[in-house]
């Protein structure tokens, strides 16, 4: 099988088996993250790489409405079987070339989403323009240790990483990213080393 039949078959079976693989780790480390920052969502919402439909139940009844967007289709049509308190308007598209005017959402959520885009600091620059001046980027994901040893680990691993799981990278450094794209880090909480990071940040003005 070639190199690129090897990626394709590694990323089907990623797309059709994601919540049974992810299930242990969302129960363990992610759950919990997920809805502090889903229920701080409010006013219009764009969920970046909705996937499944995780974040869905957490979201709150009070939000004026909820766009969830994924690169994959498929992954988008697994996620209508989620209960959500607002009705998800569900769109294909690519982080890095959003399909909506500047300054529509008041809040984008991004969960476990900027460790598979190929270009994140082009999708960063995205948010930034579709949210209103002030809003806020809400993100939960895992990145780069701030443990040398265990950094390392994680840049040995990441080439097998992206062939098994979508693209995803163990290591990349997302906080430095945001703050590049002119983001106004106003609460951060890291844990695992460093690992699992939760980010809330305004958007650049």
């Amino acid at each position: 099988m070639a190199a690129g039949g090897v990626q394709v078959f590694f990323d089907d079976r990623f797309v059709r088996n994601y919540d049974r693989c992810i299930g242990p780790l969302e129960r363990t480390l992610f759950r919990e993250a997920r809805a502090r920052l889903a229920g701080r969502a409010g006013g219009k919402v764009l969920d970046l790489g909705a996937g499944t439909g995780a974040n869905f139940e957490w979201i709150s009844s009070s939000v004026r409405q909820l766009c969830a967007v994924d690169f994959e289709p498929r992954m988008l049509v697994q996620s209508r079987r989620r209960e959500c308190p607002v009705e998800p308007l569900l769109a294909a598209a690519d982080a890095e070339c959003l399909p909506f005017a500047s300054r529509t959402f008041d809040t984008v959520l991004v969960a476990l989403v900027l460790c598979t885009i190929k270009r994140p600091a082009d999708a960063l620059a995205e948010i930034a323009r579709v949210l209103v001046p002030g809003g806020r980027i809400l993100m939960l994901e895992h990145v780069r240790s701030s443990s040398r040893v265990l950094a390392i680990g994680q840049d040995l691993l990441t080439p097998l990483q992206r062939l098994v799981a979508g693209g995803c990278n163990l290591n990349r450094r997302t906080e430095d990213l945001v703050r590049a794209a002119g983001f106004r880090v106003e609460r951060r909480s890291a844990r695992l080393a460093g690992m699992i990071v939760e980010i809330e940040a305004i958007s650049p003005s």
